[in-house]
């Protein structure tokens, strides 16, 4: 100020508005810098103030609400509590001014019943003013856009823009709906970004900039620019700068006013999911560095499961990760770290749900009586109406009266003019009567006009009365509808509470090696409750305590087909026979159900694949076809050099798709190569063909993946539908139920990649093998996939919910898994591995149970229901059938 030479007789007016705006950098505890800054700019007003050499006076604005936050900052509070002028709610009588004034400068009129209306529905809300004003705006634009404004503006335009608790709701989600599905949800990454919640649950405003805007929702800048734009355009100014200023990447983005955050639905939704998320990676942060100091654990269910939930829900990135805590990776690590515990616990909400519906019971109450006294009042109006009524029948019977009074008058004259004096008398007699009458005619008109005034007060009463009968009752039944809620809530977190229990069981049970028929027991009661409560059919921690329980049951060999010597390379199922072979030469059948297996052929080296067509078993072995007639039981070998053969098809007219290292040909015999349909200078990697559409998938060693489709055409068309570089994919297959196709990398990473052949964009990613995928297939009703690893795993996705984890089977112990194949009802999954077993694997837990009860010689006492159960849930035992 010195520098700017002011002259000590002028006066300097500092005003600093919504300084609440400078408490957002004391929420943000990680940035140190942020709080010197903001605590120096307060000393810089203070010692304004305080020195005496020029006379500087400092005005500063904030909500009442904030005048607490000011205490950290020595010396402000004391200058506050010194000067500080609290600016008073608005009156009745002031909001009324309000609402008719600018209406009247507009040369406009609004009905007192509209206004009326305005006053009763302004509350106690502490954004009143702002939502008045916006509403008053919408009203204001629809009478001009929609009416002849021969007419005042009425409830009717009122009501059309969604009243005060819809109108700035309505308006934001018009602006919400012109963007696209895709701009959408960068439009609630945005506004997430923009406000946040403090420790004291209120909403913050957080300017931020359109660079870092478009970091964290994983868009260009000029993306961010257009959402921003429709949001600040003219009429709407829900975001700032004002629509003149342009924007541009170092441009800050902010939304006008509070209020949005507490009125637009929403943005309410979003605020909350934000504030949970902050808070989630906030502990998550705080845990991993703990944990990396060595002062605490891995996390655990139901923690656990909530980070994870929040993990794919919200896929959070390095650019919002940092606004919070600055240690993203070793966050994320200790989250991946902490995955595969599964102990599930579940908070008792129960308490809160109770007094949540006893406050709806109570407002329901209030509500009704509310309606009642304006039933009331109504009818006192009609009584009132009918009083000023009778009042103007006696005005009739007076007026009457008066009339005949007059002809008597008239008689009295004519006698009056036989004897003067005597009609002298009666004249003035009439002329007193007569002025009786004009006085009882005046009254008469007097309480007419009265009786139409009580009955126009009446008529307001009676609309006013009918007005707040169709609130009371429209609250009565939100206020059911919130019962209904609540006691849905409470039932929710019961059945919540009994999942987690199941899970927590199904964990014990697992873990438990000793006490066999405890284990089968706890794995029993956890999937009877997984039953009870609508569980997911389908969990893992379910799955593996059954099937845990039957293996000390019935010995690790349960399920195990077991007779080659080598690696299984290829399974086909015809009705209650398996056939298989591999490595080690031998073409083995089985007997689904005893496991039974019978020598077929042993003569053949290494078998990569077999298919059985009319009573014929054909396959390939050392590069030639073979062919097996089942009933016969001879074999016939033919050659087709000097390619490798990699795979075969047979096509739906008996004709054969064979699979070179680098091509793919069509033949009508076993004997000639046929002619070529496929060609690439890559090496193929795996095929498949599927008759129902007639085409073939090729993936690549290169990354790419086409389609030929219309395979038996003379010119069939290939489509290349993705590349991945450096994929060396091990194994595809396709869902054409769901238009889905799945390809496995043959690499050590083991992910699984699907993409909508619908759209043809990549849909997602699987993750949770760590070794080349062997293998993928779908069940016929395209419910689940099978996956196969050599890591030694297979894997159980439900396509119908793939952000649920997949069953994992790992009895293959760490030797590969080579091939998965769903039984023909697909009830079950057939895998081989390495060393030659071949394992069959339920689908469901109900396939798993069926003859679980017949090891199950007691039910579980109250002590073990006390101990795995809960005390404060009743003993019920569930009784195995």
């Amino acid at each position: 100020i010195n520098q700017y030479g002011l002259d000590s007789s002028e006066n300097l007016l500092i005003l600093v508005d919504q300084f609440e705006e400078l408490f957002r950098y004391q929420y943000s505890s990680k940035d140190s810098n942020s709080l010197n800054q903001s605590e120096h700019f307060v000393n810089l007003l203070i010692n304004a103030v305080k020195q005496t050499e020029l006379p500087i006076y400092v005005v500063i604005t904030m909500r009442s609400d904030f005048i607490g936050d000011c205490s950290p900052y020595q010396g402000l509070t004391k200058l506050i509590n010194d000067s500080h002028y609290l600016i008073p709610r608005m009156t009745r009588d002031d909001f009324r001014k309000a609402i008719t004034g600018p209406v009247a400068v507009g040369g406009g009129q609004i009905t007192d019943q509209l206004v009326q209306l305005l006053l009763n529905e302004m509350g106690n809300n502490p954004d009143e003013l702002p939502i008045l004003q916006h509403a008053l705006m919408r009203t204001w634009d629809y009478w001009i856009n929609n009416t002849n404004h021969t007419e005042p503006i009425g409830i009717n335009e009122y009501e059309a823009i969604g009243r005060l608790e819809r109108a700035l709701s309505v308006h934001a989600n018009e602006a919400f709906d012109e963007i696209n599905f895709d701009q959408k949800k960068i439009c609630e990454i945005i506004f997430k970004s923009l406000t946040e919640k403090g420790a004291d649950n209120r909403g913050i405003r957080r300017p931020t900039s359109v660079v870092e805007l478009s970091r964290i929702a994983e868009t260009i800048p000029s993306e961010v620019i257009k959402i921003a734009e429709v949001f600040r355009r003219k009429g709407r100014t829900f975001l700032t700068p004002a629509p003149g200023i342009e924007l541009n990447e170092d441009s800050y983005i902010d939304i006008s006013h509070e209020s949005l955050m507490r009125v637009w639905d929403k943005l309410k939704t979003w605020v909350e999911d934000e504030a949970a998320a902050v808070k989630m990676y906030i502990r998550l942060a705080d845990s991993a560095e703990l944990y990396d100091q060595g002062k605490t654990s891995l996390w655990g269910p139901p923690d656990l499961q909530l980070a994870i939930n929040w993990r794919e829900k919200q896929q959070p990135n390095l650019a919002w990760a940092s606004r919070y805590n600055p240690a993203f990776e070793r966050t994320m690590v200790y989250l991946k770290t902490s995955e595969e515990e599964y102990i599930a616990e579940e908070e008792n909400k129960i308490r809160l749900q109770k007094r949540a519906i006893r406050r709806s019971k109570i407002v329901a109450l209030i509500l009704g009586t509310a309606a009642l006294i304006s039933i009331g009042l109504g009818i006192l109006a009609l009584v009132q109406r009918q009083d000023a009524l009778s009042a103007k029948n006696e005005a009739e019977v007076q007026k009457e009266n008066a009339t005949q009074k007059a002809i008597e008058a008239q008689e009295q004259r004519v006698i009056a003019q036989e004897n003067e004096k005597l009609a002298t008398i009666q004249k003035d007699s009439a002329e007193y009567q007569r002025q009786i009458a004009v006085q009882q005619t005046i009254a008469a008109k007097r309480n007419l006009e009265e009786a139409d005034k009580q009955r126009n007060i009446a008529q307001k009463n009676y609309l006013e009365a009918q007005e707040q009968q169709k609130r009371a009752e429209e609250n009565a039944i939100r206020a059911k509808a919130e019962q209904e809620r609540a006691e849905q809530a409470s039932r929710d977190a019961e059945r919540r509470r009994m999942l987690s229990i199941a899970q927590s069981m199904a964990v014990k049970s697992e873990q438990l090696t000793t006490d066999t028929l405890l284990k089968g027991l706890l794995a029993y009661q956890a999937y009877s409750f997984n039953t009870e409560f609508n569980g997911v059919p389908y969990d893992p921690d379910i799955y593996k305590s059954i099937y845990s329980a039957l293996k000390l049951f019935q010995g690790d060999q349960f399920n195990v087909y077991n007779a080659h010597t080598s690696l299984v390379r290829t399974i086909v199922q015809v009705g209650d026979i398996l056939y298989s072979a591999g490595s080690d030469g031998r073409l083995l059948s089985w007997d689904i159900n005893s496991r039974q297996a019978q020598v077929l052929n042993t003569d053949l080296s290494i078998v990569k694949k077999i298919l059985i067509n009319d009573d014929i078993l054909y396959g390939v072995t050392d590069n030639r076809f073979f062919a097996y007639d089942l009933k016969a039981k001879t074999s016939d070998l033919y050659s087709i050099q000097p390619n490798e053969i990699k795979d075969f098809f047979v096509l739906s007219n008996d004709s054969l798709l064979v699979v070179y290292n680098q091509a793919i040909n069509i033949t009508n015999n076993y004997k000639n190569r046929g002619r070529e349909v496929y060609r690439t200078n890559s090496r193929i990697n795996a095929v498949k063909y599927y008759k129902n559409s007639n085409s073939a998938f090729i993936a690549n060693l290169d990354g790419s993946i086409d389609r030929i489709e219309n395979v038996l055409s003379t010119k069939p068309e290939i489509k290349r539908l993705a590349a991945i570089p450096q994929a060396n994919w091990g194994d595809l297959a396709f869902n054409g139920l769901k238009n889905i196709l799945a390809a496995g990398l043959g690499s050590s990473q083991g992910a699984i990649y699907l993409w909508d052949l619908k759209s043809g964009q990549q849909s997602q990613i699987l993750r949770g093998h760590t070794g080349r995928i062997s293998s993928i297939t779908f069940s016929e009703d395209g419910k689940y996939m099978a996956s196969s690893s050599y890591d030694g795993s297979v894997r159980l996705w439900n396509f119908n919910d793939l952000n649920t984890l997949p069953i994992v089977l790992n009895d293959h112990n760490n030797n590969w898994a080579t091939i998965a194949l769903f039984s023909n009802d697909g009830k079950y999954v057939f895998s081989g591995d390495k060393v030659g077993n071949i394992r069959k694997f339920p689908v469901s837990v109900s396939n798993l149970v069926q003859n679980y009860c017949d090891f199950l010689k007691r039910d579980i006492t109250k002590e073990e229901w006390k101990n795995y159960v809960g005390e404060d849930i009743e003993y019920k035992p569930s009784k195995c059938k």
